[in-house]
């Protein structure tokens, strides 16, 4: 059918309408971009995300009879650093402690320890603080859980549960300089782990707060063995460390 010359030219008014005002539109948001950029100072980013930390050593399992494990007291609780030396588990079973990276927020103690049922298990992990600081300790846990912050008992949870993240808030106060979480996490049947985060009393991440890598028990060990091995007659048969 014939168009008529009127509708054309409607037609093509019309289309070179929108490309001015998509030009416009282009230029108002390139124009935002640069203003906003050049009201933010140099080298300013982005607040960090609270995220869960997911590096830990990990130790088990240990004996939970009639759901009583997680009030008695195994080798872990005793250490200040982990033990290089294995020491008895569930059933007799010798137990040394690890480390293991969660690929998720959610430690899942089936896999790192085992699919183990009636059992507790253990997790520390080292976080240096730039300050003396209040925090509060979120975790998450299947099934209960104890906490200890620099060998103190801050927090206790006796009950069958599914986790969730943040289901437990703990008031804790971290030290400047080296910090130890312990963890105890009770298994009944099904599912096991735990969720674990720290932020300030406001529930916002932390500056400046960072985990340390695992401790290796045998290096800790090792230096604290003496400088030499003497022997029987009194000579220094070997050096130990320097």
């Amino acid at each position: 059918s014939l168009i008529p010359a009127t509708a054309g030219r409607w037609h093509s008014g019309v289309t070179e309408t929108r490309l001015a005002l998509s030009r416009a539109a282009f230029l108002i948001a390139a124009l935002a971009c640069f203003f906003f950029a050049a009201a933010s100072p140099a080298g300013a980013q982005a607040p960090p995300t609270p995220v869960h930390l997911r590096v830990w050593q990990v130790i088990g399992p240990f004996p939970n009879p009639e759901d009583t494990g997680i009030d008695k007291p195994y080798p872990p609780e005793t250490s200040e650093f982990p033990s290089a030396r294995p020491c008895s588990g569930a059933e007799g079973t010798p137990v040394a402690w690890k480390a293991v990276e969660s690929a998720t927020d959610y430690v899942d103690l089936l896999e790192h320890v085992g699919p183990f049922e009636h059992v507790v298990a253990y997790a520390t992990i080292r976080l240096a603080s730039p300050e003396e600081q209040d925090v509060l300790l979120m975790i998450g846990s299947d099934d209960g859980v104890k906490a200890w912050l620099n060998g103190s008992e801050v927090h206790r949870v006796r009950e069958r549960r599914a986790a969730k993240a943040d289901q437990d808030r703990i008031k804790a106060r971290l030290r400047r300089g080296v910090n130890q979480i312990l963890l105890k996490i009770e298994q009944g049947v099904g599912t096991w782990g735990f969720f674990f985060r720290i932020t300030d009393r406001a529930k916002n991440p932390i500056d400046g707060l960072r985990p340390m890598a695992p401790v290796d028990p045998i290096l800790v060990e090792a230096q604290a063995a003496p400088a030499y091995v003497v022997g029987r007659r009194g000579e220094v048969a070997a050096r130990v460390r320097n």
